[in-house]
Protein backbone atom coordinates (compact mmCIF):
# COMPACT_ATOMS: atom_id res chain seq x y z
CA UNK A 1 0.00 0.00 0.00
CA UNK A 2 1.45 3.19 -0.57
CA UNK A 3 -0.63 6.89 0.08
CA UNK A 4 -2.14 8.38 -4.04
CA UNK A 5 -0.29 10.01 -6.16
CA UNK A 6 -1.26 11.97 -9.41
CA UNK A 7 1.93 10.76 -10.00
CA UNK A 8 0.46 6.85 -10.22
CA UNK A 9 -3.01 7.42 -11.88
CA UNK A 10 -4.81 6.91 -13.90
CA UNK A 11 -2.30 5.47 -16.13
CA UNK A 12 1.72 6.53 -15.32
CA UNK A 13 1.46 3.61 -12.63
CA UNK A 14 3.71 1.73 -15.10
CA UNK A 15 6.39 4.36 -15.61
CA UNK A 16 7.05 3.03 -11.49
CA UNK A 17 8.84 -0.22 -11.33
CA UNK A 18 6.92 -1.03 -8.47
CA UNK A 19 3.97 -0.83 -10.23
CA UNK A 20 4.48 -2.20 -14.05
CA UNK A 21 7.77 -2.38 -16.13
CA UNK A 22 7.35 0.36 -18.90
CA UNK A 23 5.75 0.32 -22.09
CA UNK A 24 7.61 -2.65 -23.51
CA UNK A 25 5.10 -4.74 -21.17
CA UNK A 26 2.44 -2.87 -21.69
CA UNK A 27 1.82 -2.37 -25.32
CA UNK A 28 5.04 -4.90 -26.26
CA UNK A 29 3.02 -7.74 -25.60
CA UNK A 30 0.70 -7.32 -28.37
CA UNK A 31 3.39 -6.38 -30.57
CA UNK A 32 5.76 -9.35 -29.84
CA UNK A 33 2.39 -11.39 -30.05
CA UNK A 34 2.74 -10.44 -33.79
CA UNK A 35 6.47 -11.93 -33.82
CA UNK A 36 5.64 -15.02 -32.15
CA UNK A 37 2.95 -15.78 -33.88
CA UNK A 38 4.34 -15.36 -37.78
CA UNK A 39 7.51 -16.50 -36.87
CA UNK A 40 7.15 -18.49 -33.77
CA UNK A 41 10.46 -16.86 -32.11
CA UNK A 42 10.62 -18.99 -29.27
CA UNK A 43 13.86 -17.34 -26.93
CA UNK A 44 16.23 -15.33 -27.41
CA UNK A 45 19.99 -15.65 -27.60
CA UNK A 46 20.49 -12.90 -26.05
CA UNK A 47 18.82 -9.38 -24.64
CA UNK A 48 20.24 -5.74 -24.61
CA UNK A 49 19.92 -2.54 -23.47
CA UNK A 50 20.60 0.86 -23.85
CA UNK A 51 18.66 3.64 -21.34
CA UNK A 52 18.96 7.24 -20.48
CA UNK A 53 20.26 7.41 -16.41
CA UNK A 54 18.70 4.35 -15.20
CA UNK A 55 16.71 4.63 -11.73
CA UNK A 56 15.59 2.76 -9.15
CA UNK A 57 12.13 4.15 -9.01
CA UNK A 58 10.93 4.42 -12.81
CA UNK A 59 11.56 3.39 -15.64
CA UNK A 60 14.20 5.33 -18.15
CA UNK A 61 13.15 8.25 -20.13
CA UNK A 62 13.75 6.47 -23.30
CA UNK A 63 14.67 3.08 -24.11
CA UNK A 64 16.84 0.83 -26.97
CA UNK A 65 16.23 -3.11 -26.65
CA UNK A 66 17.66 -5.25 -28.78
CA UNK A 67 16.78 -9.03 -29.16
CA UNK A 68 18.53 -11.58 -30.93
CA UNK A 69 16.62 -14.62 -32.36
CA UNK A 70 18.24 -17.96 -33.09
CA UNK A 71 17.78 -19.21 -37.15
CA UNK A 72 14.44 -22.13 -36.70
CA UNK A 73 13.11 -24.65 -39.18
CA UNK A 74 13.69 -23.39 -42.27
CA UNK A 75 14.07 -19.28 -41.54
CA UNK A 76 17.11 -17.59 -40.63
CA UNK A 77 17.94 -15.41 -37.50
CA UNK A 78 15.97 -12.32 -36.26
CA UNK A 79 16.72 -9.19 -34.85
CA UNK A 80 14.41 -7.28 -32.86
CA UNK A 81 14.99 -3.41 -32.40
CA UNK A 82 12.87 -1.82 -29.77
CA UNK A 83 12.84 2.26 -29.34
CA UNK A 84 10.52 4.32 -26.76
CA UNK A 85 10.53 7.43 -25.02
CA UNK A 86 11.99 10.80 -25.42
CA UNK A 87 15.24 12.11 -26.14
CA UNK A 88 15.67 15.55 -25.51
CA UNK A 89 12.33 16.67 -26.15
CA UNK A 90 11.68 14.47 -29.18
CA UNK A 91 10.43 11.55 -29.18
CA UNK A 92 12.85 8.29 -29.48
CA UNK A 93 12.16 5.99 -33.31
CA UNK A 94 14.17 5.07 -35.81
CA UNK A 95 15.97 7.88 -38.06
CA UNK A 96 16.11 5.15 -40.83
CA UNK A 97 14.42 1.83 -41.52
CA UNK A 98 15.46 -0.02 -44.67
CA UNK A 99 13.29 0.77 -47.90
CA UNK A 100 10.60 3.68 -45.85
CA UNK A 101 10.58 7.45 -47.69
CA UNK A 102 11.77 9.25 -44.22
CA UNK A 103 8.75 11.33 -44.38
CA UNK A 104 6.40 8.25 -43.61
CA UNK A 105 8.75 7.71 -40.76
CA UNK A 106 8.64 11.29 -39.66
CA UNK A 107 4.69 11.26 -39.91
CA UNK A 108 4.73 7.91 -37.53
CA UNK A 109 4.05 8.28 -33.90
CA UNK A 110 4.33 4.34 -33.31
CA UNK A 111 4.33 1.25 -35.64
CA UNK A 112 6.36 -2.05 -36.56
CA UNK A 113 8.56 -2.75 -39.44
CA UNK A 114 9.59 -6.35 -40.84
CA UNK A 115 12.77 -5.57 -43.13
CA UNK A 116 14.19 -7.67 -45.03
CA UNK A 117 16.45 -7.21 -48.07
CA UNK A 118 14.25 -7.13 -50.37
CA UNK A 119 11.86 -4.84 -48.82
CA UNK A 120 9.89 -3.62 -45.46
CA UNK A 121 6.31 -4.78 -44.08
CA UNK A 122 5.28 -1.63 -42.64
CA UNK A 123 2.13 -1.35 -39.48
CA UNK A 124 1.65 2.16 -38.66
CA UNK A 125 0.73 1.54 -35.46
CA UNK A 126 1.05 -0.43 -32.44
CA UNK A 127 -1.99 -3.38 -32.68
CA UNK A 128 -1.58 -4.17 -36.05
CA UNK A 129 -5.09 -3.11 -36.85
CA UNK A 130 -4.05 -0.80 -39.58
CA UNK A 131 -3.54 -2.01 -42.86
CA UNK A 132 0.09 -3.12 -43.69
CA UNK A 133 2.13 -1.07 -45.90
CA UNK A 134 5.01 -2.70 -48.37
CA UNK A 135 7.54 -0.62 -49.41
CA UNK A 136 9.19 0.16 -51.82
CA UNK A 137 5.83 0.42 -53.61
CA UNK A 138 6.43 -1.70 -56.45
CA UNK A 139 6.14 -4.47 -53.80
CA UNK A 140 3.06 -4.16 -52.76
CA UNK A 141 1.75 -3.76 -56.08
CA UNK A 142 2.99 -6.96 -56.89
CA UNK A 143 1.60 -8.48 -53.71
CA UNK A 144 -1.95 -7.40 -54.08
CA UNK A 145 -1.65 -8.44 -58.05
CA UNK A 146 -1.29 -11.67 -56.29
CA UNK A 147 -2.97 -11.72 -52.81
CA UNK A 148 -2.64 -14.92 -51.06
CA UNK A 149 -6.04 -16.65 -49.73
CA UNK A 150 -7.39 -16.52 -46.02
CA UNK A 151 -6.04 -19.69 -44.35
CA UNK A 152 -6.19 -18.45 -40.68
CA UNK A 153 -9.92 -18.62 -38.76
CA UNK A 154 -10.84 -15.36 -37.91
CA UNK A 155 -11.34 -14.40 -33.93
CA UNK A 156 -14.74 -13.27 -33.91
CA UNK A 157 -16.13 -11.25 -30.16
CA UNK A 158 -12.96 -10.55 -29.31
CA UNK A 159 -10.59 -12.41 -27.10
CA UNK A 160 -12.73 -12.41 -24.01
CA UNK A 161 -15.27 -14.03 -25.56
CA UNK A 162 -13.12 -16.22 -27.80
CA UNK A 163 -11.77 -17.18 -23.88
CA UNK A 164 -15.27 -18.28 -22.92
CA UNK A 165 -16.00 -20.03 -26.67
CA UNK A 166 -13.11 -21.96 -26.42
CA UNK A 167 -14.04 -23.05 -22.78
CA UNK A 168 -17.60 -24.13 -23.47
CA UNK A 169 -16.47 -25.52 -26.76
CA UNK A 170 -13.46 -27.65 -25.52
CA UNK A 171 -11.06 -26.17 -27.46
CA UNK A 172 -7.79 -23.93 -27.26
CA UNK A 173 -8.56 -20.31 -27.22
CA UNK A 174 -6.50 -17.78 -29.93
CA UNK A 175 -4.13 -17.07 -27.38
CA UNK A 176 -3.90 -19.81 -24.69
CA UNK A 177 -2.09 -19.73 -21.62
CA UNK A 178 1.05 -22.03 -22.80
CA UNK A 179 1.78 -19.37 -25.63
CA UNK A 180 0.62 -16.44 -23.64
CA UNK A 181 2.89 -17.29 -21.02
CA UNK A 182 5.87 -17.87 -22.95
CA UNK A 183 5.19 -14.78 -25.26
CA UNK A 184 5.03 -12.62 -21.76
CA UNK A 185 8.31 -14.39 -20.13
CA UNK A 186 10.13 -13.47 -24.04
CA UNK A 187 8.80 -9.57 -23.57
CA UNK A 188 9.90 -9.56 -19.50
CA UNK A 189 13.56 -10.46 -20.55
CA UNK A 190 13.61 -6.28 -21.94
CA UNK A 191 12.49 -5.42 -18.54
CA UNK A 192 15.25 -7.64 -17.16
CA UNK A 193 18.05 -6.00 -19.57
CA UNK A 194 17.42 -2.61 -18.77
CA UNK A 195 17.05 -3.26 -14.64
CA UNK A 196 20.48 -5.09 -14.80
CA UNK A 197 22.04 -3.34 -18.26
CA UNK A 198 24.02 -6.42 -18.92
CA UNK A 199 23.13 -8.45 -21.91
CA UNK A 200 20.43 -11.61 -20.84
CA UNK A 201 20.78 -14.64 -21.27
CA UNK A 202 17.76 -16.23 -20.59
CA UNK A 203 17.86 -20.71 -19.18
CA UNK A 204 13.53 -21.12 -19.34
CA UNK A 205 14.00 -24.40 -17.96
CA UNK A 206 15.57 -22.84 -14.57
CA UNK A 207 14.10 -19.08 -15.23
CA UNK A 208 17.20 -17.51 -14.64
CA UNK A 209 19.42 -14.99 -16.50
CA UNK A 210 22.58 -17.05 -16.80
CA UNK A 211 25.70 -15.52 -14.99
CA UNK A 212 23.47 -12.26 -14.13
CA UNK A 213 22.97 -13.14 -10.42
CA UNK A 214 21.96 -9.75 -10.04
CA UNK A 215 18.72 -10.50 -11.76
CA UNK A 216 17.71 -13.09 -9.47
CA UNK A 217 15.74 -10.00 -7.17
CA UNK A 218 13.72 -8.97 -10.24
CA UNK A 219 13.28 -12.15 -11.33
CA UNK A 220 11.97 -13.60 -7.77
CA UNK A 221 11.06 -10.01 -5.72
CA UNK A 222 9.88 -10.69 -2.09
CA UNK A 223 6.25 -10.20 -1.45
CA UNK A 224 6.49 -6.99 0.11
CA UNK A 225 9.89 -5.48 -1.21
CA UNK A 226 7.51 -2.14 -2.87
CA UNK A 227 5.27 -2.32 0.28
CA UNK A 228 5.12 1.73 1.83
CA UNK A 229 6.11 1.84 5.11
CA UNK A 230 4.69 5.26 7.28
Amino acid sequence: FRPYSPLYSPTRWRNWWGFGNGAICDIGTHMFDVLQWVFDIGFPDTVEAEVSKASEFTIPQWVNLYWKFPAKGDRGPINVHWKNGWKKGKQNFPKRIPHIPKETIEQTRNGMAFSGPEGTLFIPEMRATRRPQIFPQSRESEFLASRPKKVYPRLKGGHFKDFFNAIREGRKAGADFAYGAALTEQVLLGALAQRTLKPIRWDPARMRAIDVPEADPFIRPERNQYAWKP
